[in-house]
């Protein structure tokens, strides 16, 4: 026993550092934000009527949601990914990168386009930041495909009915996923990443890599500010005109609802724009607070409500199933 305590407490700080949700600054940017569209809420229901802390506190931190048997079975996911999941993805992730960015230069040298184009010669500033906003496009659209494919089809929906049987949402429904969920989303990632930044790098001779922050990506960090307010308590609406580019986390919060007008339904995770230009965007502002979330009082899914062992074993039975059924 005192072995695993020990390697706990050495992987203990590591849970906190830019890699994850529990980041302070991204608690703080976030509580921050939570504060900011609260009192938009109130200046607009209530001009006159002050917001106070105290008014909001009790209900990003009810007790009724914090220490509900879903957001323990979330706490059990978030320590599996934290100690045993988390470095697996980032190895995909990074194989999945360097194997697709090796292969994709060495086709299009083949190819002959490294010769014959003449590239361009800018700042190393101007190299990074094309390079990041182009990886970062694409990380997103990766993400949003394969968010989708999760959804619509029947093998990876069930691994991803893990996730979605959440019955409240808290930051720590971000980690609530079968391991087979992240490795394969980080490894769509990593596969488009690579792929994105070897065309880059045809026109920028001096492959001058993305921008990082504290060792992320500028894309990724920017995210991870946000991140924890997609499952927050309190729904929080971004103005219109950031929602025409950016996901709201209240849009993830219709994405999560138990109500099927929401079913397959805002995939993004950063830009809004793949959902509208698939015809899957869907925004809703009233209701909010009351919105039921999880698979829905039809779902035969009874492993939502029992163990953390059988939500990691039955997803996996089911979804074997489905795949046989599938090759037959």
């Amino acid at each position: 026993m005192s072995v695993h305590l020990h390697d706990f407490f050495r992987e203990l700080p590591q849970a906190f550092d830019a890699g994850t949700i529990f980041f302070p600054p991204y608690l703080l940017c976030a509580f921050t934000i939570v504060l900011i569209s609260q009192m938009r809420l109130r200046l607009r229901q209530s001009p006159q009527q002050r917001l106070r802390i105290k008014a909001i506190l009790p209900r990003a931190f009810s007790t009724r949601i914090w220490l509900s048997r879903s957001s323990r079975l979330d706490l059990g996911y978030t320590l599996v990914f934290l100690l045993a999941v988390r470095g697996a993805v980032a190895a995909v992730e990074t194989s999945a990168f360097q194997g697709a960015y090796r292969d994709t230069g060495d086709i299009l040298t083949n190819a002959g386009l490294r010769r014959d184009l003449p590239g361009f010669l800018p700042g190393l500033w101007v190299e990074g930041l094309v390079a990041t906003i182009a990886t970062m496009i694409a990380i997103d659209f990766a993400s949003y495909c394969a968010h989708r494919l999760l959804h619509e089809w029947a093998p990876l929906w069930e691994i991803h009915a893990v996730h979605h049987s959440a019955e409240h949402l808290t930051p720590l429904t971000t980690y609530r996923q079968h391991p087979i969920e992240p490795l394969f989303l980080n490894g769509a990632r990593g596969l488009m990443s690579g792929i994105t930044l070897a065309f880059v790098h045809v026109l920028f001779p001096n492959q001058t890599p993305v921008i990082t922050i504290l060792g992320l990506g500028a894309g990724f960090f920017m995210y991870m500010l946000t991140v924890n307010l997609h499952h927050f308590p309190i729904p929080v609406i971004y103005p219109r005109f950031i929602r025409f580019i950016l996901i709201s986390p209240h849009v993830h919060h219709l994405h999560h609802s138990a109500d099927e007008r929401f079913h397959f339904r805002n995939f993004g995770v950063v830009f809004s724009v793949w959902d509208r230009i698939f015809g899957t965007y869907l925004d809703e502002e009233s209701a909010l607070e009351e919105s039921a979330f999880g698979l829905g009082p039809l779902s035969d899914r009874e492993w939502q409500r029992h163990s953390l062992f059988r939500t990691l074993v039955e997803p996996l039975y089911r979804a074997t199933k489905n795949l046989c059924r599938f090759f037959n």
